[in-house]
């Protein structure tokens, strides 16, 4: 089954978890593919291009992002969270990511580096731990971006950013 067989409209989200989960889906899977619907009249259509989407993933898993690691644009910082019981990272992809982080880590623009999740599989977003993982790096980027704001500017800014999340509220 591919998101594009589905019908579309499609009936209802209840329908799609449901319909995905007696082709064998997880429920968890099924319930974040879910998440990606909003209502159109009587029943709901995908949030996103479905077509742009596919392509942009076709996009990504064709093209090497090696050299852009080993050498980011100026004033780029690239942050890779590596879920470690994830079957989507190999040891060696790992690896390799983690001695480019290394290596640009005194840099002091154009930094790379990792986040390994201990004991989280691949769905992170769905896990407590990655909130309270990244909130500090959130706050932190906040931070930077309105340098010199008012705290009220900053808070409005958060609150912004996290408004519309499921997962990340304040």
């Amino acid at each position: 089954m591919t998101l594009q067989s589905l019908p579309s409209p499609i009936p209802s989200c209840k329908w799609l978890v449901d319909h995905m989960v007696e082709l064998g889906f997880l429920r968890s899977l099924s319930e974040w593919i879910g998440s990606n619907l909003k209502r159109s009249g009587d029943s709901e259509t995908w949030a996103f291009n479905l077509d742009g989407a596919i392509q942009m993933f076709k996009s990504y898993r064709e093209t090497s992002y090696w050299s852009l690691l080993a050498n980011p644009p100026k004033a780029t910082e690239i942050s890779f969270v590596i879920a470690e019981k994830s079957d989507r990272w190999n040891k060696d992809t790992t690896r390799r990511l983690e001695t480019i982080a290394k290596q640009r880590h005194n840099v002091s623009e154009e930094k790379v580096s990792t986040h390994v999740l201990r004991n989280s599989a691949h769905w992170v977003h769905t896990e407590k731990k990655l909130y309270n993982s990244f909130v500090y790096s959130f706050f932190l980027i906040c931070c930077r971006k309105y340098a010199g704001e008012t705290l009220d500017t900053l808070k409005r800014a958060i609150h912004e950013a996290t408004a519309k999340s499921k997962y990340f509220k304040l």
